[in-house]
């Protein structure tokens, strides 16, 4: 019953805006990030899924790269050993790849592609929320388009209002549709479905952040039960409440004293995900060299190990102790790595969405990167002062890697770190015989105190990925 209610303090009593045509419209923190995000709360959400789900039938966990779905799928993945693939924005051109259909929603229209799927496999289906419903339904065309069953989809979060319900059993007879939190989405704050008089207070959670954000940011090991009964003692001051989050022993400790061995051990584990990978030219990409890598193309099915092996080093490295949020991509492996980061470090995080011109809220960057075309990058939930880690998947040319930090500054926060799964490296400039770092030299030109750390470096010439002869700094 706790876990439920931590679930239900996300999406109830929220507050309920109307755009221009007078449709309501709520902000969560797990879909808009006005404030971080605990990694509890995936565990969570991912947990109460779990069980909802026929999990006992199922090969394979299927998903978005939008919002925190990644995250939902890395934690289910992780607490059932199943694997799992999140549909995306790709290049065409992908052996087996499935077309997701236009979706409709605050991602704006486009080709979406499910990587990973092999016939006959059963699958279930897990998002955040249900709105109308055309996400969900277009992902299991796609799984079913794929020769996949689908088992069931499960959401987080059900706003009754917008019949997303009814739409599913209307298009898919025999599939499951089943949700944690049924909320009512009318009137000025949001209500929960078995009992919409019912008035709720702030979480725990709000208050602890309320509490801690009035004081000083940053408080990033707590210790549950003094925080809790501090939190019931009305007469409790921000100095009492930080001392009791401060007996707590920092929770990075183990993965900074990691020894060498284990280093050398996952390092390779990670390299391997990125070195011997095939190089296909695109030629709908005017030939453009392409590889497929199961961290960032879901080709084969991610295995929470290689995600739970990053987050070991990246914690290793990275210098969290001086961190109050972690800050990630939505896209591709981006919220997985997230949450396993956040999951160790007891930090919150915030995940940066693309949106099409002229959408979202939040600092807004606009750029054209990669594969994901023309649009805005929106980043919330970090106040002035914070002081945040970038964690992504892979450095290539910067490009989504400066809009976030460059969203970060706008915000009023302090990047301090980015830390990458892998790297690739260009051909050497004139006169040199080293390959070239252009996405570390493209941060560190507007940015020269970022540091940006790399888990493992790979060159993308001929018909293979390979690794450099050592490291290249």
């Amino acid at each position: 019953m706790e876990t439920l209610s931590r679930i239900r303090d996300l999406f109830v009593r929220q507050p309920i805006f109307r755009d221009g045509d007078a449709e309501p419209r709520v902000y969560f923190d797990l879909t808009d990030f006005v404030n971080p995000v605990p990694a509890l709360a995936i565990t969570d959400i991912a947990s109460t899924l779990v069980d909802l789900a026929p999990i006992a039938q199922c090969d394979a966990i299927v998903s978005i790269a939008d919002r925190c779905c990644g995250a939902i799928a890395h934690e289910a993945s992780r607490i059932t050993e199943l694997p799992y693939t999140l549909a995306n924005w790709y290049p065409e051109g992908m052996p087996g790849e499935v077309e997701v259909e236009a979706c409709k929603g605050f991602s704006g229209n486009g080709q979406v592609w499910l990587n990973g799927l092999k016939r006959n496999r059963r699958v279930v289906v897990l998002l955040d929320i249900l709105r109308s419903g055309d996400t969900a339904a277009n992902l299991v065309r796609a799984c079913q388009r794929a020769g996949c069953q689908v088992l069931a989809v499960c959401f987080a979060a059900e706003l009754v209002e917008f019949e997303g319900r009814q739409k599913q059993a209307e298009a898919f007879d025999g599939i499951q549709v089943n949700t944690a939190v049924r909320v009512h989405v009318r009137g000025e704050r949001t209500s929960e479905l078995r009992d919409s008089e019912a008035i709720f207070g702030p979480s725990a959670a709000q208050m602890l952040t309320r509490k801690l954000r009035e004081g000083a940011p940053g408080a990033n090991a707590i210790d549950t039960a003094k925080v809790e009964a501090a939190l019931n003692d009305p007469n409790c001051t921000v100095a009492q409440l930080r001392q009791a989050t401060a007996t707590k022993p920092d929770p990075t400790k183990t993965y900074r004293q990691m020894k060498d061995a284990d280093v050398q051990r996952l390092t390779a584990h990670i390299t391997n995900a990125f070195v011997g990978i095939p190089i296909t030219p695109n030629e709908k990409l005017g030939g453009y060299p392409y590889s497929f890598f199961q961290l960032t193309d879901f080709a084969p099915m991610m295995t929470p190990d290689i995600v739970e092996a990053m987050a070991d080093l990246m914690v290793h490295f990275g210098a969290f102790s001086r961190c109050d949020v972690i800050v990630a991509e939505a896209d591709r492996g981006g919220a997985p790595i997230a949450q396993a980061v956040a999951r160790r470090t007891k930090l919150p995080f915030v995940l940066a969405n693309w949106y099409p011109l002229g959408e979202g809220m939040g600092a807004t960057t606009q750029a054209s990167v990669g594969f994901s075309g023309d649009g805005s990058m929106v980043l919330n939930g970090v106040r002035r002062g914070d002081r945040c880690i970038f964690v992504d998947d892979m450095l290539s040319s910067g490009g989504t890697a400066e809009g976030v930090i460059g969203s970060i500054v706008k915000l009023g926060g302090i990047p301090l770190q980015g830390i990458f799964a892998s790297e690739k490296l260009y051909p050497p400039k004139a006169g040199s015989a080293m390959p070239h770092r252009k996405g570390k030299e493209r941060l560190q030109g507007p940015y020269p105190h970022f540091e940006v750390i790399t888990l493992c470096q790979f060159i993308a010439e001929g018909s293979r990925t390979t690794a450099p002869p050592h490291p290249i700094g």
